[in-house]
């Protein structure tokens, strides 16, 4: 059960992510002509030399018999299963392929490779699937037409096409809405038509969501059409109704030749979104007015793109990942209406006129509320992007009229040839508006010739840019990181990469806190972390009497109707070497007293049930836990009767081994069902008899000495745990708050930048005073804090203008207000910045998202911090002291 909810800071209405490569030891069959698994270091130690050199070496390489990685989630062999599920309809066979089009809204399974060689395919006979067509990890191979005309909502996973030949896409010549996931394509995709992608011609968004994931191209796809679009994964994108969607590509990749003749991408050709609407007829979409309508997400290509002649001489686009990007008749109130991310070209791009290594040209044609910006952020190119007109490294070209284009933490090391740019940019292209914050290059070919705009990105050495002490705000290493195999320069991380950052996050935390907090050890920086969170969750059970696991949002007052102390302790109960929370309720009716063991995850975020019992609970050292039922309405007190608990490492939870009851002659001659006592099992004669029940319930009826023979087989010399309990009260796990706050402080020293007049350090240092922070606003800004009458509020004036303001009621907060003070931030905030920016920067001081903006916890002593925004940008912040359940 998650113990904390993130809140969605912005919601995608258009997002495609992902693309990467990872070395394993699978083949796959290779297209002709595609690139080879060393493409990605060849280009990087290529990209200082002569362009005809790398052309030469690439076409070498494509000789080469292909062996790169298959990640996890991309098509696999051993998976395959053998029976058909229930409900599937099998195929095993050519012609029962055809089935398909018989019943669109069907479920489909591939059972056995399918030879179509020879076989005529009639592409119009599969349209708008609905259905699920599972190809279990097998291969249609020598297709010669698209498998489907189109799809409406439908399913397509785990299905390779090898070697075919034929025009437009191998999978599906539409798809309006539906799932695309774990499917790949080899040979060779060429033509004349309009559009051309490896697996899908043309998504056309009409009020059903899209999602393609997991799936690569290994064909060559062409199209001499002078008009055409064509991409690696996907030709076109466009909204074609007013019924707008979602669309989400991740985890592709393109290791093709791709050549068109006028929008040419990797992965892919063209994006179109006419953000012109009826309001009134836009139905089943959320967060419509804030959304964000395209996102580009860790996308890597590895073919060389091109875009030939096309329909005139100033036509022709080519990207790395993203041919063209066209933006008509723009709404949104929300700034980025474009963001490219994590994306990474290391091969060739070459066009007439406009090439790029990620996209080739990005335009905003109108827009209603001038507002509108496009983010490219942690993006690299290691290719040559070459011709006559304007290339450039990231964007060959922008043009927008009344919003601009945004550059942070990006790289060029490839060379550009020909570039004319907006300034001596190595980073951007022709025309538009921009900004570039952290963005570097290294010594590569390039023509400028100033036009609009002003570039600042750092032109660094070979061996500068290789040291990640020079990339200040790149966020290594799970964002970025540095490779030997591609000579050590720093480069997005691919799904693999990123994954295997994540998993060792905990390792490589602990090691990067040892460094940060030199007093402490890693089990000590551990059970920060950790009881800061049991602190949050003491909070929601002592303050808002309610449980941390309940997600219903009722709140029990079970805590003032009895005058009983409730408990809690944080004990590694069950050896496993990470403690656990252990909160014993007695104040409460008997229905509803509790004893709760909860242990949380740090690496998954989340919290577990361990074992929910009735209070009265003995503890022993050997994990074995006896928990007393709540009455005893047996037959005798011998014993007050009782479960057995032991912890299962398997599991990670107590399981009951068993129960135990008795029945004493004196207290009853007879049972409830009228039976004798059992003379015959009271062997010892003293009057009492025991009932014992296994796991199962299995019950079995002894004396005294196998009562006592049974309980020596659990607990054997066993002695009871030693257990620190506290009376469940604010002052006895606000400790644990305090103790993550001083962490959060000391790790906020040892960042890049640290700023020791920053107001909300200076607020969190001293423990909520505001008279420190009036202080350092005076001494250090120039900022007068003036009292109202009342004393509990102050306000402070720069350049005429109220740009503070403090209220001492309810814990306390400070407002940073209007506009931004040089040098002033709180938090590592300030206003006018954006708020895509806020949650790396208030991270540092323990920040993470939250219901009510961010907060550094829950439990009392917190600070949280929430905002306002107009188009991206934000105006005000605010940062109180309290705790979630104040007041």
């Amino acid at each position: 059960m998650k113990w904390k909810k993130y809140l969605c800071c912005s919601l995608c209405a258009f997002m495609i992510s992902g693309c990467s490569l990872q070395n394993t030891s699978r083949n796959i069959p290779k297209s002709e002509t595609a690139v080879s698994e060393s493409n990605r270091e060849e280009a990087v130690s290529e990209t200082h030399k002569d362009a005809d050199a790398l052309e030469q070496k690439k076409e070498d390489s494509e000789k080469q018999e292909i062996d790169f990685a298959v990640r996890q989630g991309f098509m696999t062999e051993g998976e395959k299963l053998a029976e058909p599920p229930e409900n599937y309809v099998p195929i095993y066979t050519a012609d029962e392929l055809k089935n398909l089009g018989n019943d669109t809204e069907k479920n489909f399974i591939l059972m056995e490779d399918i030879d179509m060689q020879g076989v005529k395919w009639d592409t119009s006979a599969v349209k708008k699937f609905s259905g699920v067509f599972d190809g279990n990890h097998h291969k249609i191979r020598n297709m010669n037409n698209c498998l489907m005309n189109s799809i409406k909502g439908g399913t397509i996973k785990n299905l390779a096409f090898e070697d075919v030949e034929m025009q437009e896409a191998a999978l599906a010549l539409e798809m309006i809405g539906g799932t695309v996931s774990n499917c790949y394509v080899s040979g060779n995709i060429s033509g004349s038509g309009k559009k051309a992608g490896g697996l899908i011609a043309q998504i056309s968004l009409d009020g059903i969501n899209s999602n393609v994931n997991n799936c690569y191209n290994l064909a060559d796809v062409s199209s001499d059409y002078l008009s055409s679009v064509v991409g690696g994964i996907i030709g076109k994108i466009e909204i074609i109704s007013q019924l707008n969607a979602a669309l989400e590509i991740h985890d592709c990749e393109n290791y093709g030749n791709i050549s068109g003749c006028l929008y040419t991408g990797g992965i892919v050709g063209y994006c179109y979104y006419d953000g012109k609407y009826d309001k009134n007829k836009i139905r089943n979409v959320t967060g419509m007015e804030s959304a964000l309508d395209y996102s580009v997400n860790r996308c890597f290509n590895y073919g060389s793109i091109e875009a030939q002649s096309g329909i005139d001489e100033n036509s022709e686009i080519a990207g790395g990942i993203l041919g063209r990007g066209l933006i008509s008749n723009g709404w949104d109130e929300q700034a980025v209406t474009l963001s490219i991310s994590q994306s990474a070209n290391y091969s060739s791009v070459d066009s007439s006129k406009y090439a790029g290594g990620i996209c080739g040209d990005i335009e905003i044609s109108t827009n209603e509320k001038g507002n509108t910006y496009v983010l490219v952020s942690d993006c690299m190119n290691a290719g040559a992007v070459q011709k006559d007109k304007y290339g450039r490294g990231i964007c060959g070209r922008n043009t927008m009229l009344y919003g601009g284009i945004i550059f942070e933490r990006c790289i060029n090391i490839g060379d550009c040839h020909y570039a004319i740019t907006v300034g001596p940019s190595m980073i951007n292209g022709r025309q538009g508006k921009w900004e570039i914050t952290d963005c570097y290059y290294t010594d590569g070919e390039s023509t400028a010739e100033v036009e609009l705009g002003s570039a600042d990105e750092t032109k660094l050495k070979e061996e500068e840019i290789k040291n990640p002490d020079n990339l200040e705000n790149f966020k290594f290493p799970f964002i970025w990181g540095m490779n030997e195999k591609i000579n050590g320069f720093p480069h997005p991380l691919n799904r693999d990469e990123a994954d295997s950052a994540q998993a060792n996050y905990k390792g490589w935390e602990n090691q990067k806190l040892d460094d940060m907090l030199a007093d402490e050890s890693k089990s000590n920086i551990n059970a920060i972390l950790l009881n800061r969170h049991y602190a949050d969750m003491l909070a929601s059970i002592g303050q808002g009497s309610r449980w941390p696991e309940d997600d219903s949002g009722t709140y029990q007052n079970y805590l003032s109707e009895y005058d009983r102390e409730n408990n809690f302790a944080v004990y590694d109960i069950d050896g496993d070497g990470i403690e656990e929370l252990l909160v014993e309720i007695s104040s409460a009716s008997m229905a509803e007293m509790r004893f709760v063991i909860y242990q949380y995850d740090l690496e998954s975020d989340t919290i577990k049930v361990e074992l929910d019992e009735f209070i009265n609970n003995t503890f022993y050292d050997n994990g074995i836990i006896v928990s007393n039922w709540s009455h005893n309405q047996g037959l005798g007190d011998a014993i007050f009767p009782y479960n057995v608990y032991q912890y299962d490492k398997n599991q990670d939870v107590y399981v009951k081994l068993g129960d135990a009851d008795s029945w004493n002659r004196e207290f009853a001659e007879k049972d409830w069902n009228g039976n004798a006592f059992p003379d015959s099992v009271d062997r010892d004669g003293d009057g009492n008899i025991y009932f014992i029940s296994d796991a199962e319930g299995k019950t079995e009826t002894v004396d005294g000495a196998e009562f006592d023979k049974w309980e020596n087989s659990l607990f054997g010399n066993a002695k009871e745990a030693e257990i620190d309990w506290k009376n469940l009260k604010s002052e006895n796990y606000s400790i644990y708050t305090k103790a993550y706050l001083k962490y959060c402080l000391e790790q906020a020293e040892r960042s890049k930048g640290f700023d020791a007049s920053d107001i909300g350090y200076v607020y969190m240092k001293n423990e909520g005073s505001q008279d420190a922070v009036k202080e350092v606003l005076s001494s250090e800004f120039g900022i007068d804090m003036q009292s109202e009458e009342d004393g509990f509020e102050y306000t402070g004036n720069y350049d005429g203008q109220p740009v503070i303001a403090m209220y001492a009621e309810d814990g306390g907060s400070i407002v940073y207000q209007n506009q931004e003070v040089k040098n002033l931030n709180m938090f590592g905030v300030h206003p006018g910045m954006r708020t895509s920016e806020l949650e790396g920067k208030l991270k540092i001081y323990g920040f993470e998202p939250h219901e009510y903006g961010f907060a550094t916890g829950d439990a009392t002593g917190n600070y949280y911090l929430n905002f306002s925004e107009e188009g991206g940008i934000v105006q005000n912040i605010t940062v109180y002291l309290g705790g979630r359940y104040v007041g």
